[in-house]
């Protein structure tokens, strides 16, 4: 069986079709003006073969043959196809899933609720995620050197740009925490992410050791033992939880609610990290326990999940190679990419189940 979730977005609106087996559809825009047909090539059964639609998707018809079917979705005024792409469940027990991102001229008018968005749930008309990316070192600091020259703060760059691309692409915010040859502070890149309100915050780097032979990646989340250093960085900084009174409070009740965000943000990290282990397999080596616990600066802030990222060894010389090469960099952030949708799409299906 299959099913249809609709999420409202700054820019138009997400479809997203859950499925028992995965779906490979030909996706077009309709000759008709104002929809978009995904074809099928075996029958489906569908728990809601029709209804209302939400923000740029008016409304959804489902029709199945005895070894086809069609998904149509009929669009608001101007709208039309974005990005669309499949992702394998989340965990255990959950469904495949097929994307597609409409886009709208111009946002909706938030004053303005169809009947079908009012029978939506709340809780999926979603934000438009925001992602800071951390590329790591620069300027002055090269990070490490790989044998044949290549400078960790260029091949971080380089993954950062290449991963904005393919994200802004898929209909999210995304900033870096720096764009050119410069070096930000480590209080610098975190204050970013929390001036922006990230909702997931990931630094690249690029690991090294004495041993040629040691290759893969690895993921970091903020280890037990930094809990202790988070909270002093926090007290350190007079650092608020984002509510609107948070000025307001004495700082023993801020210190318990930067506690509370604090413990929420880390088992987010946690579960983002597992998300993004079996991707990285699927783009290139693995190191061994590449799910690694640490206390990285640039991951003690309280109110935003984060992961470090070690893409690979730049002192390996298969690694230093597929670091440097465009094409696999794209791989490997495409593999991110596709563990940053899995994340929030489960965040949603958690929200939209309380």
């Amino acid at each position: 069986p299959i099913d249809l979730r609709f999420g409202a977005r700054a820019d138009g609106a997400r479809v997203v079709i859950d499925s028992a087996r995965k779906l490979a559809p030909q996706v077009r825009e309709d000759s008709t003006p104002g929809a978009i047909v995904l074809a099928l090539d075996a029958p489906v059964k569908a728990a809601r073969p029709r209804g209302d639609g939400i923000g740029a998707v008016k409304s959804y018809d489902i029709q199945s043959a005895a070894a086809a079917a069609t998904i149509t979705l009929r669009l608001a005024e101007g709208a039309r196809l974005g990005a669309h792409f499949a992702l394998d469940p989340a965990g255990p027990g959950q469904p495949f899933r097929y994307v597609i991102d409409v886009k709208a001229d111009a946002a909706p008018n938030p004053q303005a609720v169809s009947a079908g968005e009012a029978s939506q749930p709340a809780s999926l008309v979603e934000k438009r995620r925001h992602i800071v990316i951390d590329p790591g070192h620069g300027g002055e600091d090269p990070g490490a050197r790989g044998r044949n020259g290549a400078k960790e703060k260029d091949v971080t760059l380089a993954a950062a740009r290449a991963l904005e691309s393919i994200l802004t692409a898929r209909g999210y915010d995304v900033s870096l925490t720096r764009t050119g040859d410069s070096l930000p502070s480590l209080d610098a890149r975190v204050e970013f992410a929390r001036s922006r309100r990230a909702d997931l915050f990931i630094s690249l780097h690029a690991d090294s050791g004495a041993n040629p032979n040691l290759r893969g990646a690895a993921v970091y989340s903020l280890s037990t033992t930094g809990f202790d250093r988070a909270r002093r960085i926090g007290d350190e900084h007079n650092w608020a939880v984002s509510v609107d009174e948070a000025e307001e409070l004495a700082d023993p009740v801020n210190r318990v609610l930067r506690d509370l965000a604090l413990n929420e943000s880390v088992s987010r990290s946690r579960q983002f990290a597992k998300l993004l282990v079996p991707e990285l397999e699927k783009a290139g080596a693995l190191l061994r326990r590449t799910h690694r616990a640490a206390e990285f600066y640039v991951l003690l802030n309280p109110e935003t999940p984060a992961v470090l990222l070690e893409m690979g060894f730049i002192t390996n010389a298969d690694d230093e190679r597929q670091l440097t090469n465009p094409a696999e960099q794209k791989k490997r952030m495409t593999a991110v990419a596709r563990a940053i949708d899995a994340y929030f799409d489960g965040l949603s299906n958690n929200f939209a189940q309380r």
